[in-house]
């Protein structure tokens, strides 16, 4: 048997036998060995009340009256004692959509204690960030800890600490914010723009700072999601700063608090037009300028500096598709979902980006 070997590799380790489904009853056609301990897994049990709750058919008295059993019979035989496996924090149990379960966990840890439980745990699954957790995330190891602990206080600490956070997070923003619009560009970088493109002016170098700003406030808004550069030019000035490697590595750490990494403008494939980070871009410079995206009567500064200080090879732009040319890429299919408009606007396919 299992045990057996297990005995003899490692007399201090332990063996499971789950109770799950229709291996929750007492197995009493076998004797559990002294390192075998039964981990009780009751999925099926209802978790809109309490094992205790006198008023749930479906809990009781089954599976408080199974818990009682198993620690019995598995407490007679010499074997380890019981171990627990709750779905507490299942996102798949529960669809996703987790419900607070503060009374239930609590009197469920308080059960499990008084029937001699030696250790609780629960199956946690989907997407929890740890800086802001679910309630029952937040509750379970405290309840486990101490099942009699004031549920309502550890819900008010928990209202204050999420409150801190929020205000943590605004406050450094707002710090983020600040520094990329007082940053000042060093004077190298915009000879590095003009020995590609002569042509342009100390006002016409301005704009392209202003639009490298405008970039970084919408990448700073986008929270590490991805945003397209859409300006040949404004590339042009951000790849020059990253080539400043120390200087770019400073802007980062106080502007982002990360690295934020290169794409460059040109890897925007034809076919990319519509992708989401381009998309992302569009919505949230207009954003940034107070424009509707899908119905922008003018386009935002980084989508219309290619155009304005005519840019060769530059990328061109048009808030409406119904005016859109050759060459230019429309703005108001960009403000649309990847799934189109829904005829929100009028002329043309707004699915899709004119090239």
């Amino acid at each position: 048997m299992l045990a057996d070997v297990l005995a003899r590799v490692n007399p201090a380790a332990q063996i499971s036998l789950i109770a799950y489904h229709d291996t929750e009853a007492v197995p009493h056609q076998v004797t559990p060995k002294a390192n075998v301990n039964v981990l009780w897994a009751p999925r099926m049990r209802c978790y809109g009340h309490p094992l205790m709750d006198d008023g749930c058919r479906l809990n009781q008295p089954k599976y408080t009256q199974t818990v009682r059993d198993q620690v019995g019979y598995f407490k007679s035989a010499g074997a380890a004692p019981m171990r627990v496996f709750e779905y507490y924090l299942d996102a798949v149990l529960f669809k996703s959509v987790m419900p607070p379960l503060p009374t239930v966990m609590q009197r469920d840890t308080q059960f499990y204690r008084q029937a001699g439980v030696h250790t609780l745990q629960a199956l946690m699954t989907g997407d929890y960030p740890w800086t802001t957790p679910q309630l029952n995330v937040w509750l379970f190891p405290r309840l486990c800890w101490n099942p009699d602990a004031d549920v309502d206080a550890l819900d008010v600490l928990l209202s204050l600490q999420n409150y801190r956070l929020a205000f943590w997070r605004m406050a450094r923003r707002r710090r983020h914010q600040a520094f990329i619009e007082t940053y000042a560009f060093a004077p190298h970088l915009r000879g590095r723009v003009r020995q590609v493109w002569p042509h342009l002016g100390d006002a016409a170098l301005n704009d392209v700072e202003r639009g490298l700003r405008q970039f970084f406030r919408i990448s700073l808004a986008a929270r590490g999601r991805m945003v397209a550069m859409p300006s040949k030019v404004v590339d042009e000035l951000w790849h020059a700063l990253i080539l400043d490697t120390a200087r770019y590595q400073h802007f980062c750490r106080h502007a982002f608090g990360r690295l934020l990494h290169h794409t460059p403008a040109a890897a925007m494939r034809p076919q990319d037009r519509g992708a989401e980070p381009l998309r992302r871009a569009w919505r949230m410079a207009c954003a940034d300028e107070g424009l509707d995206p899908r119905h922008a009567a003018a386009l935002p500064l980084l989508f219309e500096l290619d155009t304005v200080l005519a840019i060769p090879g530059g990328f061109r732009y048009q808030p409406d598709c119904t005016r859109a040319k050759d060459g230019t890429w429309c703005g108001n299919a960009l403000g649309c979902g990847s799934t189109g408009c829904g005829g929100s606007h009028d002329g043309g396919d707004s699915s899709k980006v004119i090239a």
